[in-house]
C-alpha cells in the first residue's frame, strides 16, 4: 500500500475565541497571532513561493520576527494515531447500537465518528431515545469494548520509534485521548512510553461540552505551556483535527486511522502521513523538520 505524499499547506484561520480554553481557571493565557492579521512579507530574493508556503504553515511571518513562538511540544491524540483502536471502537459502538434496536453498518458508524468523535449518538437516536438511553448505550459500549475490544488493540508500525525520535529531537511530548484513564495506561504500557512522554490526559479531566477542544487544550496546560502557538498536535481522526485548528493549534494528520488524505485535509490538516512509521521515516520532509 501507498501512502500519500505529504504536501504542506497553510492552516484554516484561527478561531478567535480559542482562548477561551486556555484563560482563568484552566490557568493558562491566551497568545494573540503576532502579526496583527497581516498577511506573508514578500520573498527575499532566492526564496520561492514554496519557501513561504512552508513557513506561513507555522505562522511564521518573517524571518527577523523576533517575538514569533514556534511550536516547543506535540500533542498526539492517541487513538487512531498511535494505536489501531478506531475501526474496533466503531464496531463495538454498532454492536451497543444494535442492541437498542439501531442497525447501523460500520462505515456510517466511522462516518460520524470522523464528524464528531464519540460525542454522535444524537444522529442514530430521535430525541427522547437520546435523552432516556445515551447514558446507558454509552457505558454499554465501554464495557463491551474492554471486555472484548481492548485485547485487540496494536500499537500502529512506528509509534513508540517516532515517538523516541522526537524526545531525541528535544519536543515535549503529551498524549491526549477520549478513552478511559485505564484504557490510556494499557495504551501508554503497549506503546512502552511512560519515559517518552510529559504528560497525558483524558476526557475524565474535562467538562465534556467540547472534548475535541477541551482535551488538547487540558495537554498544553499541563506542559506548563502559555498557548496554542507553542504547540502542535498529530491526529488520525477529523473530529480532532477540526478541534485543534479551531484551538488555533496546527495540525498533522495521519491516515492509518482510517480516514483519507482529504477528510485530513478538509478538517484541517497542514499535512498528511500514512503511519508513524511514514512520518518518522519522511521526518526530513516533514513540517516538523522546520523547526529544528
Amino acid at each position: 500500500m501507498s501512502w500519500p505524499v505529504a504536501r504542506v499547506v497553510p492552516p484554516a484561520p484561527r478561531c478567535p475565541n480559542h482562548s477561551c480554553l486556555l484563560a482563568g481557571g484552566r490557568g493558562g493565557r491566551a497568545r494573540a497571532p503576532s502579526d496583527g492579521g497581516r498577511g506573508p512579507p514578500p520573498a527575499f530574493p532566492g526564496q520561492g513561493a514554496d519557501f513561504w508556503v512552508r513557513q506561513q504553515a507555522f505562522g511564521v511571518r518573517s524571518l527577523l520576527a523576533e517575538d514569533v513562538a514556534l511550536p516547543k511540544a506535540i500533542v498526539f491524540e492517541v487513538d487512531g494515531t498511535l494505536v489501531d483502536t478506531n475501526v474496533l471502537r466503531a464496531r463495538a459502538w454498532q454492536e451497543a447500537l444494535a442492541r437498542y434496536g439501531r442497525q447501523v453498518r460500520l462505515p456510517r458508524v466511522l462516518a460520524q465518528m470522523a464528524r464528531n468523535g464519540d460525542q454522535f449518538l444524537s444522529v442514530f437516536l430521535p430525541e427522547d431515545e437520546y435523552e432516556r438511553y445515551a447514558e446507558e448505550l454509552a457505558s454499554f459500549h465501554r464495557a463491551l469494548f474492554h471486555e472484548q475490544y481492548l485485547s485487540r488493540v496494536r500499537p500502529f508500525a512506528g509509534a513508540t520509534e517516532l515517538l523516541k525520535h522526537l524526545r531525541d529531537e528535544g519536543w515535549k511530548i503529551a498524549l491526549a485521548s477520549t478513552a478511559d484513564p485505564d484504557e490510556l495506561e494499557h495504551y501508554i504500557e503497549l506503546l512502552g512510553a511512560e519515559e517518552l512522554i510529559d504528560a497525558s490526559t483524558t476526557d475524565a479531566e474535562v467538562d465534556h461540552t467540547r472534548l475535541s477542544e477541551e482535551i488538547p487544550a487540558e495537554a498544553i496546560r499541563l506542559l506548563g505551556l502559555d498557548g496554542t502557538d507553542e504547540t502542535l498536535t498529530i491526529s488520525g481522526l477529523p473530529y480532532d483535527v477540526e478541534g485543534s485548528v479551531r484551538l488555533g493549534m496546527r495540525s498533522i494528520g495521519l491516515v492509518c486511522g482510517g480516514f483519507t488524505d482529504e477528510d485530513l485535509r478538509s478538517a484541517g490538516a497542514l499535512a498528511v502521513f500514512g503511519t508513524p512509521m511514514d512520518l518518522l521515516t519522511r521526518y526530513s520532509e516533514s513540517p516538523l523538520a522546520l523547526e529544528n
